[in-house]
């Protein structure tokens, strides 16, 4: 999502895949005789994952931050660069 501002298609394309991927999950994982009862393909293929901290979602929070930064730096050099948008485009 870092050039959504330059390419807003990408929120199109992104959320078209966020559909497609719930679907998926909904149609193909559900409980069914055909694979033995198992609640989810994700459940066959992976462990319980380790007990994290407050620390992780503290550093992920903090790192947010850093993407926001990222991302009015990304849009900012996109819409003043005059090979991407000139004046005779508008």
């Amino acid at each position: 999502m870092l050039f959504g501002a330059g390419i807003p298609l990408l929120y199109l394309i992104f959320a078209v895949q966020m559909i497609v991927i719930y679907w998926i999950d909904k149609l193909f994982c559900k409980p069914s005789s055909l694979i033995n009862n198992h609640y989810d393909i994700v459940l066959r293929v992976y462990k319980t994952p380790p007990r994290y901290s407050a620390e992780l979602s503290d550093i992920t929070r903090n790192l947010m931050y850093y993407g926001l930064l990222l991302h009015i730096i990304v849009s900012f050099f996109m819409f003043t660069n005059t090979k991407i948008f000139n004046e005779t485009s508008f």
